[in-house]
């Protein structure tokens, strides 16, 4: 359907007469220059001077991939959340061109889409097509906050085969020595007979390209409801050492239905992040010493793995007069130095030095922050020895 552009006929008699008292070629293309309107190309339309602003506030719930097939009527929802107060919003799919005959409810978040036969290219057996959801935030007197979520909407031909229908992570990034949850929808129409369904076989496969984290990964629950398969994937990364920062690792998910139909192979991607561990110190014992004595101490703090940034923030508790600072010899190696000199009047006691330590991963990407408390024991035990000299008068 062609768009049409509708001008208030004061604005339409304005333009036209003060163009017309500059008119030098009446041939002239009166589009020229504006070849967004000659397209019909038409933007959602926003408050007047105002850019919309990318932000986390406002959100967009849906899977990150569905699972359509020819001459079948699927459906999911695609739902919007702001977290700022008395903010109105409007949700929308950007591209429904790309979904013949889809359509889309903002007010329940329904998508309802039947590809139809001949979609997916021949000689192919499944495709893909990316639907992108925006959602666009608005205030009075406030700025305008937008956000997108990409979907990935895979349509599979016409064939007899197990379906993944859905993957969704719990998150993202994945540190070393936690556990993720991944949920996987199987869709297989051959293991239903009756009441009875018979489950597809469920292989964990590596990836062609990239590092693979199958060995970390196992099935950890699976349920039958409503036509679909629910199953329950845990990785675990427990006592693994993987990356020194972060790094990218894949899985692959593929069901195998009970007459050995495959369903089509989907790619599980988690980044990897280092596990920050605490920091050490070679000051390991209480440090004596008398008053009246100079204490000149020298120690290490460090990251005993070597992949943490650490820094020494402060040292608090310090005794009266004592000096305690750190020299950098690498991203995950201090050298530090505690000088203190003791008068006779220092108070024998025990003194709890800290130094207050943060870590955090050698990639900037990785927000994370490990504080620790280090503590430095010093102990005063009493007053130095003084020397004396006693005179020996007299004689035979």
């Amino acid at each position: 359907m062609k768009k049409q552009l509708f001008i208030p006929a004061i604005l339409a008699l304005a333009v036209f007469a003060t163009g017309c008292s500059n008119i030098t070629d009446w041939n002239q293309d009166p589009l020229k220059g504006r070849d967004a309107l000659k397209n019909g190309e038409n933007k959602p339309s926003e408050p007047i001077g105002q850019k919309p602003i990318g932000s986390d506030a406002v959100r967009i719930r849906a899977e990150d991939y569905v699972s359509f097939k020819e001459q079948r009527a699927d459906e999911f929802t695609i739902t919007g959340q702001v977290l700022l107060k008395d903010y109105t919003y409007t949700l929308t799919v950007v591209n429904m061109a790309d979904f013949p005959g889809a359509t889309f409810d903002a007010s329940s978040g329904l998508f309802k889409w039947t590809p139809a036969k001949g979609t997916v290219a021949d000689g192919e057996y499944s495709g893909e097509k990316t639907l992108t959801a925006r959602i666009v935030a608005m205030k009075t007197g406030s700025p305008v906050l937008v956000s997108e979520k990409n979907i990935v909407i895979g349509v599979a031909r016409v064939f007899n085969a197990p379906e993944i229908v859905s993957v969704n992570k719990n998150q993202d990034k994945l540190r070393e020595n936690e556990t993720m949850i991944v949920k996987v929808k199987v869709r297989d129409n051959d293991a239903v007979a009756g009441n009875k369904a018979t489950w597809p076989v469920i292989q964990l496969t590596n990836v062609i390209s990239g590092k693979s984290l199958i060995n970390f990964v196992a099935v950890d629950n699976m349920q039958f409801t409503n036509g679909l398969f629910d199953l329950t994937l845990r990785v675990d990364l427990k006592d693994a050492e993987l990356t020194k920062d972060s790094e990218l690792y894949s899985f692959g998910i593929r069901a195998v239905s009970k007459f050995n139909q495959n369903s089509n192979e989907q790619r599980v991607d988690i980044t990897v992040l280092t596990s920050i561990t605490d920091a050490v110190t070679t000051w390991t014992n209480i440090k004596d010493a008398k008053a009246g004595e100079t204490i000149d101490h020298s120690f290490m703090i460090f990251d005993p793995k070597g992949e943490a940034a650490i820094t020494v923030k402060e040292f608090t508790n310090l005794p009266q007069g004592a000096l305690a600072s750190c020299t950098r010899v690498s991203s995950s190696v201090l050298t530090c130095g505690f000088f203190w000199a003791t008068t006779p009047l220092t108070v024998a006691n025990g003194y709890n030095i800290i130094a207050k330590v943060e870590s955090k991963n050698a990639d900037s990407s990785d927000s994370f922050v490990k504080n620790q408390d280090l503590p430095l024991r010093v102990k005063i035990t009493g007053a130095a020895p003084v020397s004396t000299s006693t005179e020996i008068s007299g004689g035979r």
